[in-house]
């Protein structure tokens, strides 16, 4: 098998970018949701926005220059990991989080109808310290308007001073609803 090459997103990946969320989408959330929510996506594309305004955060893994994963990290929190479902399984995502927590990626949500990306994170570590509509402020995440389940576990990485020197420090707090919310503030020293 060839090796995973990871690297920054470049202009010309967004079109793999697009296909591989909408795909991403459509295995792993279209089947807890209702048909007409699926439909919904399919007219509406919301992927395709998030990736022509967040794609120059992004971070690919390719094989043989075929993007076949990405992950969205943001300070410590990882706004998104997606892998191709043909390469789940095959070392592509362990690499993207590799990756990532190198980066600090420290803070992270999923919803929880999602037990093998929970199962994933746990297993390297990570523990669940939320769980919570996904409602806030009487809105729903945008997502979630194409029928997800309203629920989401928050899940972090144990800190760990020697690995997060330098990086930036998430704090956190409960919103109204005690759901958590990160917010980052500062650095740390070298």
């Amino acid at each position: 098998m060839t090796l995973i090459r990871i690297r920054p997103a470049d202009v010309r990946d967004k079109d793999a970018l697009k296909s591989l969320l909408d795909l991403s989408w459509l295995t792993h959330w279209a089947p807890h949701v209702h048909a007409a929510s699926v439909v919904r996506y399919r007219g509406e594309r919301p992927a395709h926005g998030y990736v022509d305004s967040r794609w120059q955060n992004f971070v690919v893994a390719e094989r043989d220059g075929v993007v076949l994963g990405m992950f969205d990290l943001d300070a410590s929190y990882l706004h998104a990991i997606h892998v191709h479902p043909e390469a789940i399984g095959s070392g592509l995502g362990k690499a993207l989080m590799d990756h990532a927590e190198e980066n600090g990626a420290a803070v992270l949500d999923v919803r929880v109808f999602n037990r093998n990306a929970i199962d994933f994170y746990q297993h390297r570590g990570w523990q669940k310290t939320e769980e919570c509509d996904a409602i806030r402020d009487g809105y729903a995440d945008s997502i979630d308007h194409y029928g997800a389940a309203p629920k989401r576990v928050w899940l972090t990485k144990p800190f760990s001073w020697e690995r997060r020197a330098g990086s930036r420090i998430l704090l956190q707090r409960g919103d109204a609803n005690g759901c958590f919310q990160g917010k980052f503030y500062g650095s740390l020293a070298a």
